[in-house]
Parts: C-alpha cells; sequence; structure tokens
C-alpha cells in the first residue's frame, strides 16, 4: 500500500519567533490511502446486531487513526439506542463508539488509538435505516528520534513526571493546553497550537515506549475541539495565545471538567518581577541524553524556577521546557493561580530565559470575555431532531416536515423561530415554522410545509432553529453549526426506469481488449486506487461498486491499446426512450488519448458515437443523459459501450462507469402527483448547536 510521510511540527515553545536556543521536534505520522466500505447495510435481524466488520492495519505503526468521508448511521441517538460505529484497538481493547452526532463533532474522525491494528463495526437496531461508512484515509504513528535538547536552563534537564488533572496534551500537533474556571470550563494555550494541529485534547496520557514513541489515552480521555469555539493570535512573544473548548467525550458523554473536576484559577500576573518562582508543567519532549528516560517522552512533567522578567504582555522564567511545552500554564507556585501562557524558548542549555504571554495582555482578557462556541455561558445548548421519515423521491404535490426542539436533558424548549430553507432550483426559499394546534401535539413539536415541486429535479432543505435565548441551530447538524449541510432529494412519484445497473451484481457486461494493451482492462468492484493516479476514489451512485479500469491493480492505468465495456443486449422501445451513465476519464496531460461512448441498435454489428471525452481531461464523476432516437433507432437491439484507450506517449489515463440506465422519459422520473411512492426510510437526524 502507498504510503504518504507527513511531519507536523511539534513546536518548541513557539515557532515562528528567532529566538536564541529555538528548536523543534517534529512528530511524524505517515498519512495512508485506506479504503473501507461497508455499502449501504441493514440489519434483518430481530436483535442489535453487527452489520459490518473490518480489521484494519498497518504494519510496523505506533499507533492509527482513522477518517470517514461518510458516516450515514440512519440517524441519531433515540431511547438511548442508535446505529453506531464501534472502534476498538487489537493491542490494548480500547475502545471509542460514534453516533450520528458524535460523528461530525469528532470532523468524522476518530481518536487516537494504541498499536497496528483496529477493528472497525457498524452496530444497529433491528429496522433502522439502512447506514453506510466509508474510511478513505488514516494516520499510522510514526517515531522521530530527532532530539529537543534547547530550552533546558541548566546544564541538565531538572523536570519530574507529573499528574495534574488540569493539564492535556493537544493532538496532533503536540502542544500542552489547560483547564480554566471560565463559566464554561473551556481551555487556554498557545495561539501557535491553533490550526490544523488543534484538533483532539487527550488528559490522563500514558508512559511513552522505551524508543520514545508516544502512546494514547483511552477514547474516554480524549476530546475532539470545537473549532467554532477558537479564538486566538499567533502574534509572537506577548500576543501568542488561544481560547477554546471541546465537545463531550463520545464514551463518557462528560465534559472535561466532570471528569477531570479541577480547573486553574486564573490569577493577576505582576508586571515587574518580584521574586516569584514559577512552574511549568506540560507536555515536553525528552531525549534520553539529560538523565530523564525516553518513556517520559510527551507525557507530562513539571520544573520550577525564578521569573526573571514581567510586562504587560509577557513574562520570562529561568524553568526547564522542551518542544511540546508550548500552551502550558504558567503558574505561580507560591499561591498555585495561572498568570499566564507559556509560548517561546529562550533558554538554551545553560543561561537564559523562556517566555510566556501574560494575562495581563488586553487581547486575552477580551477573547475571555466574550466566549463562542461550547465556551459561551448561558442555557443548555439547543438539540433539533428531524421527526419525519424521510421518502427516496420527494412527492411533487409537497409534504410537511417536522422537528422536535429539546435541550441537552431531553426537555422540550420553546423556540423564539423556527424556519425551513429550501432550493428547488429557483433558489433558496423559506417558510415558517409554527407548533401544530393538533391534540396531543407536543411542547417542542414545529411544522413547516414544502409546497408544491418541480417534478424532475432535486429539491434541497434545511432547518434553522432560535431559542428565547438566543442560540441558533442549523439542521443537518455540522460540527461548526454552519449552514453548509442540506438534505438532497429528487422530487417525483416514481421512476419510469426500464433497466438500471449499479454494478453490484453481474448482469452479463463484456469485456474485449485491443491484443496490444498491456494494462487497464475493464474490471468490477469497489475502488480501491483512492484517487492517487486519477482513478476515481468512490463509485458515482452510493451503491459501492463500479466498473474501472484495471481496478485491482491499485496504482495502474490503461497502457499500449484499448479496452471496450459493452452492455447486454437492451430493450429501448420505449416511448421516449433515454440513456443515463455516470463516467470518469482522467488524461490529464495527454495529448491523444480519449474516452469514447458508443450505441448500437443492431445488437453490436455497427456502432454511432454518442460522445468523446479527452485529451487533456482532469479526472470527477460527470452525469450524462441522451435521448436514444437522437442517435440510433429505438429497438430491442440496443447496446451501449465504453472504451477507454491509450495509444500515444505511454500517459496515465483511468476510467470508470457507473450507474446506467433506461428510462421511458429525460428525467427516468415519473410525475404523476396523485400517486407517490415511499422509499427507504432515512431515519431521524439530530443537530447539536454550539
Amino acid at each position: 500500500m502507498l504510503k504518504l510521510r507527513r511531519t507536523v511540527l511539534l513546536v518548541l515553545l513557539g515557532g515562528l519567533c528567532a529566538l536564541p536556543g529555538m528548536a523543534q521536534q517534529p512528530l511524524t505520522f505517515d498519512e495512508v490511502p485506506y479504503l473501507v466500505d461497508s455499502g449501504l447495510t441493514i440489519n434483518r435481524e430481530v436483535e442489535r446486531n453487527v452489520i459490518f466488520t473490518e480489521t484494519i492495519t498497518v504494519e510496523d505503526a505506533s499507533w492509527l487513526r482513522l477518517y470517514f468521508s461518510e458516516a450515514d448511521l440512519g440517524g441519531a441517538p433515540k431511547d438511548g439506542r442508535a446505529t453506531v460505529v464501534r472502534i476498538t484497538s487489537l493491542a490494548d481493547g480500547a475502545v471509542q463508539t460514534l453516533n450520528s452526532e458524535s460523528m461530525e463533532q469528532w470532523r468524522r474522525s476518530s481518536a487516537y488509538f494504541n498499536g497496528d491494528a483496529v477493528r472497525v463495526e457498524l452496530i444497529a437496531d433491528p429496522g433502522a435505516a439502512p447506514s453506510r461508512i466509508r474510511i478513505h484515509e488514516l494516520d499510522a504513528g510514526r517515531f522521530d528520534p530527532t532530539a529537543a535538547r534547547k530550552s533546558i536552563c541548566g546544564a541538565i534537564d531538572d523536570r519530574t513526571l507529573s499528574t495534574d488533572p488540569r493539564v492535556a496534551r493537544i493532538m496532533p500537533v503536540g502542544c500542552t493546553t489547560w483547564l480554566i474556571n471560565d463559566a464554561q470550563s473551556c481551555f487556554l494555550t498557545a495561539g501557535h497550537c491553533n490550526g490544523t494541529g488543534l484538533d483532539v485534547v487527550q488528559f490522563n496520557v500514558p508512559l511513552s515506549n522505551s524508543n520514545g514513541s508516544v502512546n494514547h489515552p483511552g477514547p474516554e480521555d480524549q476530546y475532539p475541539a470545537d473549532l467554532s469555539s477558537v479564538q486566538g493570535t499567533d502574534g509572537g512573544v506577548g500576543n501568542d495565545y488561544a481560547y477554546f473548548g471541546t465537545f463531550p467525550n463520545s464514551q463518557t458523554l462528560m465534559t472535561p471538567i466532570e471528569v477531570q473536576g479541577q480547573t486553574f484559577v486564573l490569577g493577576t500576573p505582576p508586571l515587574v518581577p518580584g521574586g516569584e518562582t514559577i512552574r511549568i508543567t506540560g507536555y515536553g519532549t525528552v531525549d534520553g541524553t539529560q538523565g530523564n528516560p525516553q518513556t517520559w517522552n510527551q507525557v507530562q512533567h513539571t520544573h520550577n524556577g525564578p521569573i526573571a522578567g514581567a510586562s504587560m504582555s509577557s513574562l520570562q522564567y529561568a524553568v526547564d521546557t522542551t518542544g511540546g511545552d508550548s500552551g502550558s500554564p504558567v503558574i505561580n507556585d507560591v499561591t498555585g493561580e495561572a498568570i499566564g501562557i507559556h509560548t517561546h524558548a529562550g533558554c538554551n542549555v545553560g543561561g537564559g530565559a523562556n517566555n510566556g504571554t501574560s494575562l495581563n495582555l488586553t487581547a486575552l482578557q477580551n477573547v475571555l470575555a466574550t466566549p463562542m462556541g461550547v465556551c459561551v455561558d448561558g442555557p443548555p445548548p439547543l438539540r433539533v431532531t428531524l421527526d419525519t421519515v424521510l421518502p427516496t423521491l420527494m412527492p411533487p404535490a409537497g409534504m410537511d416536515l417536522s422537528i422536535t426542539a429539546t435541550d441537552r436533558n431531553d426537555q422540550p424548549v420553546t423556540l423564539a423561530s423556527a424556519t425551513l430553507f429550501y432550493d428547488n432550483g429557483s433558489g433558496e426559499q423559506s417558510v415558517a415554522m409554527s407548533q401544530p394546534t393538533l391534540e396531543g401535539a407536543g411542547v417542542g413539536t414545529y411544522v413547516g410545509t414544502l409546497p408544491a415541486l418541480t417534478c424532475g429535479q432535486d429539491v434541497t432543505f434545511r432547518v434553522e432553529a432560535e431559542d428565547q435565548g438566543g442560540i441558533v441551530v442549523h439542521h443537518p447538524f455540522s460540527a461548526d453549526n454552519t449552514v453548509s449541510n442540506v438534505y438532497r432529494r429528487p422530487v417525483a412519484s416514481g421512476t419510469d426506469e426500464t433497466f438500471r445497473d449499479d454494478f453490484e451484481t453481474d448482469q452479463g457486461w463484456t469485456i474485449d481488449d485491443d491484443a496490444s494493451l498491456s494494462a487497464g482492462t475493464w474490471e468490477r468492484g469497489i475502488p480501491s486506487g483512492y484517487g492517487m493516479r486519477g482513478d476515481p476514489p468512490w463509485d458515482a451512485d452510493t451503491s459501492g461498486s463500479a466498473y474501472l479500469t484495471f481496478n485491482s491493480g491499485g496504482n495502474t492505468d490503461v497502457d499500449g491499446g484499448a479496452t471496450r465495456l459493452t452492455s447486454p443486449t437492451l430493450d429501448a422501445t420505449g416511448s421516449d426512450p433515454h440513456i443515463h451513465y455516470w463516467r470518469w476519464w482522467d488524461d490529464a496531460g495527454a495529448s491523444d488519448d480519449v474516452f469514447t461512448v458508443e450505441v448500437s441498435d443492431d445488437d453490436g454489428a455497427s456502432w454511432m458515437t454518442l460522445e468523446t471525452i479527452g485529451p487533456n481531461v482532469t479526472g470527477e464523476w460527470v452525469y450524462r443523459s441522451f435521448r436514444i432516437a437522437d442517435f440510433v433507432t429505438p429497438n430491442n437491439q440496443f447496446k451501449i459501450r465504453f472504451a477507454a484507450s491509450d495509444v500515444g506517449d505511454g500517459s496515465v489515463v483511468e476510467a470508470a462507469v457507473d450507474g446506467v440506465s433506461l428510462s421511458n422519459g429525460p428525467s427516468g422520473l415519473l410525475c404523476n402527483t396523485s400517486i407517490f411512492t415511499d422509499g427507504f426510510e432515512s431515519g431521524d437526524t439530530t443537530a447539536w448547536s454550539n
């Protein structure tokens, strides 16, 4: 399997200021393309059951983290039950369970798991809506033994192990963060620790391995950061800070303060040195050369020493630190209060002082006074659940959509407003949702009506709700509570397809290759090349499989000639037959290679070109639809074929086909508003406000 080396810089007390003694310690891991697709799966048993399982292994990895491109879990928790993803480390048995809400809070990723193998399972109740997960990539931990001795203020590293429950490690950047005594017990850290590296907060970190490679606590001690709550700046010494919060833990459903039980009291920093003793507690690196073993690498240490300088914006102190201590609390060792944020190196074995941002900084105080996201002090955040079972096809006559609004304690909430937004091709429109007057309608229930819709087009819709305290939530839920997520459904009363092939089974397609073809013949299966050389990372119609050129080779394209994929003989004698399909072609940089689509009305004896794609096209899934009578005579001897070729300069070319269908109309959708056939249920889903 192809592995890409990625290095995330674990900043040594900052990273942008060229102070004496500054160094960096890389936290190194591989980004590994890794395809897992459960397909659309349903529990057909009579009890809650595992409906999909897969073991993921990356040889010699010290830890793993998974990334999902799709996680349709068939609805949100209901009565304590839900369709969930369960991930188990095969090294130590650590388990993380993700439902639809926590999956979004984790931004479709997992916690960090020790070892080189995990088991992934999809678990569902009987009768639950169909579910599907897709994993497209994972991080595989590696160890870089690069030493990081600078910012030790004496001849040796005097730090000792510590177990302060208020102090945590940020992954993957490797910084330190700590709980504070604000209204929601949120966190402070260094501003330069923000960005893609401020992702997961870990408490109760275990010792590292004997070579210094890190270990992770169990998922019950890992919390996803709420990126909408992050405020701060990376402005150098004296102007480097970040303030943020995390979502509750996916296992315990508790917040960090509920588990850890303690926070730092924010004290008043000195404006001039007054002989204070300063303590730094953080997750710095250890190189094993200065008396401390490598098992102490990037675990919690502490050390104290004299203050060396102070101002309105910065603090200096002769306290040992290394890479990974960025973001640590600067503690008045007498009062125990936090007075600053450790940010930059200054010591260089034998002298100098390290640097931090003072809590006196006006900009930092302003941020603390205006929290965002989960750090906001107010009533319990708002939750919105879609109660309506969504059909596969939305009826042209329109339909009612119902939501329920509750707080985090599942108590119904009376909203200030609820609005249904929809777009049927003419721009987004809005409809006010109201509480139904029907007998038995519960508090917190709101209904909005999608009006008559244009058949044959898609409709997208979403809900925006606001409670009496001004908390707003967008539904479908997104982790940063934006408006970006929508439901999408085609509008129709049914379909008029006479043939459909999503390539999940063999329906009689044939393959014909040039004698000169050396590689790249058509194959039916789940895409396995991860898009690395122009091949599709996923199928087009979400069924799972497609026809692809040399799919099992992963990294091999069409070479030396043409490969042709031909349909079985089809009956195209309908009233106005149309052919529909998804196709992929990538020949970026090629000068003479093309992808041709042809049709026949004499069972393949002769062919008429439907379209020619290329040369020099970048791969993407494209949906195409053609009226058959415009090209050949509609009859029961109809065929379609797809030909991918590499006949010129040996360029990289990749092709794929999916979702081929015949219909009696241009859209394949029926528009009789007097009939409507329901499809699969979507289940209900839940959106939480920040």
